[in-house]
């Protein structure tokens, strides 16, 4: 009985011993589900951020793509651009020189080389100035003039363009002439790029511009009848490099910057920009700028100063002999007296030796002495000579360093005979 009793207690130990093995099993199998559970968790977590990585990945790769054939159509684009024009200018530029064309064969190549060249120039001025607007590089150099002269002389540029495409052309400006104050260069090349556009694009109707006055800010706009924009550039048309069609079967020529440089302008003058098109009806691009009319300094005046001779001596400071002789040729039938310095030291000196010297056509480049150093001397002692800087510096901010340093006026190069003569008549030297 005893024995019997003590094998009894020795089950109940032994079955409250497994018990107590079970209950610590179960325990720790119940915390290996809780670590595989965070385990699972961590897991789970990781994948998630795995899958959202690649999902940035794919879409930084999209954007990466995108952005490379972009670069790679603006550069075929601008090559086309450059190299296009030139094969014009060095092609029938040689054909001129054939000795057996007609006059109207001379005429027609010298058209093309004409366009090419017009062309080229505004490639390269593109190109310029979308670098300066990023590396934000331009002044602003801001005078008072009237809004309708100024409209009125863009028409005259346009009309002839205008018209070879059968385009009706036309002005919608309020009555009142207003002024405003703000940097005139900036504002011509705004408009010149949206109605460059403009016309680019419509085949057939009209281009109409003008502005309407607010309380203190102007507000111009240019509509055409073209082909429209679709409403999916709409995000990207005024993007650096961007076009609606990128594509190498675009059928319009230019650099694809117009719009970009547009807008980046008139930000610099404190504007904002926006557009309104209708795919195949046309398109309405407008901004808005301040008209500065409380900001104008009084008393400022700009009376250009005007010389006066029967025959006009006129001073060539210029050490490119190419340069020379093409102004020699352009007033060649002209009554006037041509004098040469190749340096701007000779240039001074002359001006001191020789008291009938009309007017000064100055590069800014040359040697021994630069022209601005030479025009500083030469106002010194002869501070009503006009002095006209024709030079290859055409930079935005050049032409307020070259008046700043006393010059009157302002060519760039390369330039054309009509521009010169212009600007010679403006000073009083008429060349009929």
């Amino acid at each position: 009985m005893q024995k019997r009793t003590s094998d009894l207690i020795n089950q109940l130990e032994e079955k409250v011993k497994a018990e107590i093995k079970l209950k610590e099993s179960y325990k720790e199998l119940e915390k290996n589900k809780l670590v595989m559970l965070n385990l699972m968790e961590d897991l789970k977590s990781e994948i998630e951020q795995r899958k959202h990585i690649e999902e940035k990945l794919v879409q930084s790769k999209i954007k990466a793509e995108a952005s490379d054939k972009l670069k790679t159509a603006f550069l075929n684009n601008i090559s086309h651009e450059i190299r296009t024009p030139l094969n014009g200018i060095l092609g029938f530029g040689q054909l001129m020189a054939e000795p057996d064309l007609s006059n109207g064969e001379k005429e027609k190549y010298l058209e093309v080389v004409n366009k090419s060249s017009y062309r080229l120039i505004n490639t390269i001025t593109d190109i310029m100035d979308i670098s300066l607007i990023v590396s934000g590089s331009i002044e602003v150099h801001k005078k008072t003039f009237k809004v309708k002269n100024f409209l009125d002389e863009i028409t005259l540029n346009l009309g002839k363009e205008c018209s070879e495409k059968d385009l009706t052309l036309s002005s919608n400006t309020p009555e009142e002439n207003s002024d405003i104050y703000t940097d005139a260069g900036l504002l011509q090349k705004i408009l010149f790029h949206l109605l460059d556009n403009a016309v680019k694009f419509t085949a057939s109707g009209s281009v109409t511009f003008g502005y309407t006055l607010d309380s203190n800010s102007l507000r111009f706009f240019v509509t055409d009848t073209g082909s429209g924009i679709n409403p999916t550039a709409r995000n990207r048309i005024f993007g650096n490099f961007m076009q609606e069609d990128i594509s190498n079967t675009r059928g319009h020529e230019g650099s694809g910057l117009g719009l970009s440089i547009a807008k980046g302008l008139v930000e610099l003058l404190g504007g904002e920009i926006d557009f309104e098109s209708v795919k195949g009806q046309g398109s309405t691009f407008f901004f808005t700028i301040p008209s500065g009319v409380t900001e104008i300094p009084s008393g400022v005046t700009e009376i250009p100063p005007c010389v006066t001779a029967i025959l006009p001596v006129i001073l060539v400071a210029e050490d490119d002999k190419t340069c020379y002789d093409y102004i020699k040729a352009v007033l060649k039938n002209s009554p006037v007296i041509l004098l040469s310095a190749v340096t701007g030291k000779e240039a001074v000196t002359l001006c001191r030796e020789r008291s009938d010297i009309s007017l000064i056509l100055m590069d800014l480049k040359m040697p021994v002495m630069n022209g601005l150093e030479a025009v500083k001397l030469i106002k010194s002692f002869r501070e009503n000579l006009p002095v006209i800087a024709v030079t290859a510096h055409a930079v935005r901010g050049d032409e307020q360093i070259a008046i700043s340093a006393g010059c009157d006026d302002y060519i760039s190069k390369p330039f054309q005979k009509d521009l010169l003569l212009k600007k010679l008549e403006k000073y009083g030297v008429v060349i009929k």
